[in-house]
């Protein structure tokens, strides 16, 4: 209606009647202006959209913006195949120069591999941009009008874009884990910390739940950066977090974190915190974490200290020196052509696995190690480590022998387990009794021949007759054992104080996830049969808010009668020990719901923290050296990504999100 008069019947009322009809009378005129034609043709149209169905008011009287609409989120959406692509690999988006108009490359001709002027992609800008450009060379119309054509201030690819974009899958993932978390109830809380490349001090929360289809999950929820590393601290930072995720923290029922006193203090730690808030959240010590422990002050017995420190040196010596390196790969081409190795390990103190996997490498290798520290003792020039190295070779003593082969056969028994342990889908009742097979199979070793194969085992890989240390009568340093020969001396030197100080550690520092075991242990269909209801009735107190309104102590307890004749008329070998295969028995014979819900709770109950630890490595990747001042909400955003892989992103709900704040391009 621009540049018209708009006058009577329009914004003037009508007061000559007499002009109303006639050639020139008001309502004549009012009938053929072009903006009474414009609004019958929109008005037709409205019709013709209202019995199509169409419910948008706007998308009925405009089609234009109906299809500008469906554009804008197209751009975006291919905007964030270029974010996710590089959040999952964990790729660095930013160059450089990451700003100012993206160069836009020729099309891609027919039959070409690569575009024309491939030379024209910038790739000091960085990943992302360098990545959209090259769609855009692969003849991605959508995004070449876009970028051509849109204002400098609503291309969406600016680093402050970014991040929101960022935020927002960060905003979605997290809402998938919620929604999923909300129909499971059930939940534990992992958490650990850890310092940065900007040294700060990031805390790692991790949620372990059961989902609907009765997959264990231990799902990465976020990092946050914790200024106070007391236990009322760090605890009003895990239940804020949990606050403003709106998780449900009366559901929660454990709580796993390493040995710290700040985390596992009993009077003032978080887990003291978080139960005087949560009253069925079990503390649970990081069974990893108390594994390295045990075989850490196992290892404190002199010879096993210097054999371990002794191995720890010389991988060092090799891997501090490219030359000396050279040399050993050399010497394990000519001496272990069989092994795939091509260096010595140096020990990790927070990678249990690999701290066992670096002993048994020097053995596999020691003839390789032997061969090369040899040639470099004949080395004249300064700086070659001859001299250490005629010091590492004085070293391999029959202490050192016999103390690599004892160290080779128990670590042989617990590194299994180790790995185990780490595992998500692992729970409290199968830990327990890997530990105690661990226990068993050492203790075995003291009455059977396992050391004197050991022993023999060192003799050869000496290659002469292994001897007792000299003793003195008023010797305090030495180990002067009473003994007529070395392997008897050996023995009740190094081999039994060993075996005796793992096991001990093993049943000292388990006596908790025994004690939280066995409150449940009765529900299983391998134990319930020959138990009673006194056995997990300390946790059919302890959850009994969980259970059904209308169940008390008594209905609990016939259940549960019900439940053990239920499993006495099975075969012994059909009867599950583990408590997911329980979970899903219950679940399918439908007449056991308190049996059902406490067997979820059971299989809730965290055992390590080892998630936590794999969210660090994957902040070492992502907050690089070179990345170090990333925010704290461009960091959770990609580390969701790279950690949460199998989550799929649903872009139509990232842009929604997106969308939320005012935006120059219309997306909804």
């Amino acid at each position: 209606m621009r540049g018209q008069i708009l006058g009577n019947l329009v914004r003037l009322p009508l007061q000559n009647y007499a002009r109303l009809l006639g050639r020139d009378g008001y309502l004549t005129t009012h009938l053929q202006s072009p903006y009474h034609e414009n609004a019958v043709d929109a008005m037709n149209a409205w019709k013709k959209q209202v019995e199509m169905g169409t419910k948008n008011i706007e998308q009925q009287l405009n089609k234009k913006a109906d299809d500008e609409l469906k554009s804008n989120r197209a751009i975006i959406t291919r905007i964030l195949y270029a974010l996710e692509y590089h959040g999952r690999l964990g790729l660095p988006l930013r160059g450089h120069r990451d700003f100012g108009d993206l160069p836009i490359p020729d099309s891609l001709e027919s039959g070409q591999a690569m575009p024309s002027n491939a030379a024209t992609i910038d790739f000091t800008q960085g990943n992302f941009r360098s990545t959209l450009q090259f769609m855009i060379g692969c003849d991605d119309q959508i995004l070449r009008q876009h970028c051509q054509h849109s204002a400098r201030n609503s291309t969406y690819i600016s680093p402050l874009a970014q991040n929101q974009l960022i935020d927002s899958i960060q905003t979605h993932m997290q809402e998938q884990i919620i929604n999923e978390l909300s129909r499971t109830k059930f939940f534990s809380m992992l958490a650990d910390e850890t310092t940065d490349f900007s040294r700060q001090e990031q805390l790692t929360v991790c949620l372990r739940y059961l989902t609907p289809d009765d997959r264990l999950l231990q799902r990465f929820l976020c990092f946050a950066v914790a200024p106070d590393l007391t236990g009322k601290g760090l605890c009003d930072k895990l239940m804020g977090i949990l606050a403003e995720m709106n998780v449900d923290t009366s559901y929660m029922i454990g709580q796993g974190y390493d040995g710290a006193a700040a985390m596992s203090g009993e009077w003032n730690g978080v887990q003291k915190h978080v139960q005087d808030v949560c009253s069925s959240a079990i503390y649970v010590h990081c069974a990893s974490h108390s594994l390295n422990l045990c075989l850490v002050k196992a290892s404190e017995i002199p010879a096993i200290k210097a054999c371990v420190t002794l191995m720890q040196s010389i991988a060092v010596f090799f891997t501090d020196s490219n030359k000396r390196l050279a040399d050993l790969q050399k010497a394990i081409k000519e001496n272990c052509p069989e092994s795939n190795r091509t260096r010595l390990l140096k020990h990790c103190s927070t990678r249990w696995v690999e701290k066992q996997t670096a002993i048994q490498v020097f053995k596999d290798l020691y003839p390789a190690v032997v061969a090369s520290l040899q040639r470099i003792s004949g080395w004249r020039d300064n700086g070659s480590g001859s001299g250490r190295a005629l010091i590492f070779l004085r070293s391999f003593d029959s202490d050192f022998h016999v103390s690599l082969q004892i160290l080779n056969v128990v670590l042989a028994v617990t590194k299994p387990l180790s790995s185990k342990l780490q595992g998500v889908s692992q729970d409290l009742a199968q830990a327990v009794n890997g530990i105690q097979e661990c226990v068993d199979v050492l203790e075995s070793f003291r009455n059977d021949d396992t050391f004197d194969k050991a022993f023999q085992r060192a003799a050869e890989t000496l290659g002469e007759e292994l001897v007792m240390p000299r003793r003195a009568g008023r010797q305090t340093q030495r180990n002067n054992v009473p003994a007529d020969t070395p392997l008897q001396y050996y023995k009740r030197a190094i081999f039994l104080p060993y075996i005796d100080t793992v096991v001990g550690q093993l049943k000292a520092r388990f006596q908790g996830h025994s004690a939280v075991a066995c409150k449940l242990i009765g529900l299983l269909p391998a134990f319930c049969v020959t138990q009673t209801f006194a056995s997990i009735e300390e946790s059919v107190d302890l959850y009994q808010k969980f259970l059904p309104d209308d169940s008390d102590r008594i209905d609990v307890q016939a259940e549960f009668k019900r439940w053990s004749a239920y499993w006495a008329r099975k075969p012994e070998g059909d009867r599950p020990d583990r408590p997911l295969n329980a979970l899903q028995a219950a679940v399918s014979a439908g007449t056991f719901p308190c049996i059902a819900i406490l067997l979820r709770i059971f299989c809730c109950l965290p055992v390590t923290t080892a998630s936590g630890e794999r969210t660090f490595s994957a902040l070492k990747y992502i907050k690089s050296y070179l990345r170090s001042t990333m925010t704290e909400d461009r960091l959770n955003g990609l580390a969701h990504m790279f950690i949460n892989k199998d989550i799929r992103l649903d872009y139509e709900r990232v842009i929604d999100i997106f969308s939320k704040s005012n935006r120059r391009l219309k997306l909804r």
